[in-house]
């Protein structure tokens, strides 16, 4: 269970208001005060929930020391429409895709020519193997993790023992072929199971004319 309930969007949402506004996250008593409830118990219910949802962190110093309450990228990108960039995809030669939150973009809702919707990430593509579909390097493509991949979709693809890769798939019986957009690099075949694909590849944005 990871989606927020209304409630639970209006208190990420209150909590980072308040650390704009005063430098701080709220008390309890002061969550509490906002929504109108009796009992700061409420509050802290609500904010182990939205903890186990992965948008919040609680911290304590010491035993008796204040609660401390700190916001997730999740939650960062529910209040502030930041999107994360999970690092460089090799369009060229399989090696290791960045498995880490490294940054995150903002603002650019207006340039990508598709709606972005919630499990979307970008990724910086490195290498040339994809430049005849559009894909320089250096451009940020946007990978959706919900669609699922047909044949000709150009994805990001995990190898099982290989490494990760950004190329046009196509599936043939239990063979996946991965096939690059650039003739000087061949296509690559692989048994189904070793490969899963990670995301559809829905736009892409050259930085470079930004």
């Amino acid at each position: 269970m990871s989606a927020l309930t209304k409630r639970q969007e209006q208190i990420v949402t209150f909590i980072a208001d308040h650390m704009e506004t005063y430098d701080r996250p709220p008390t309890g008593t002061e969550i509490a005060d906002h929504f109108g409830w009796s009992s700061h118990a409420t509050a802290y219910e609500q904010l182990r929930w939205i903890e186990k949802k992965g948008y919040l962190v609680r911290e304590r110093s010491g035993t008796r020391g204040p609660l401390r309450l700190s916001l997730t990228d999740k939650a960062r990108h529910l209040v502030d429409d930041a999107w994360m960039v999970l690092g460089r995809i090799p369009a060229g030669p399989l090696s290791d895709v960045a498995g880490e939150h490294l940054d995150t973009v903002a603002g650019l809702e207006d340039l990508v020519p598709v709606s972005l919707k919630p499990g979307d990430y970008f990724l910086r593509v490195d290498g040339d193997s994809m430049i005849d579909a559009g894909l320089a390097e250096g451009a940020l493509v946007v990978v959706r993790s919900t669609q699922e991949a047909t044949s000709g979709d150009i994805c990001a693809v995990w190898v099982d023992g290989d490494g990760g890769t950004l190329k046009t798939v196509r599936f043939e019986g239990n063979t996946v072929h991965l096939v690059p957009q650039n003739s000087a690099y061949p296509p690559m075949q692989y048994p189904a199971e070793r490969v899963r694909i990670q995301g559809v590849v829905v736009a892409v944005l050259d930085m470079r004319r930004v």
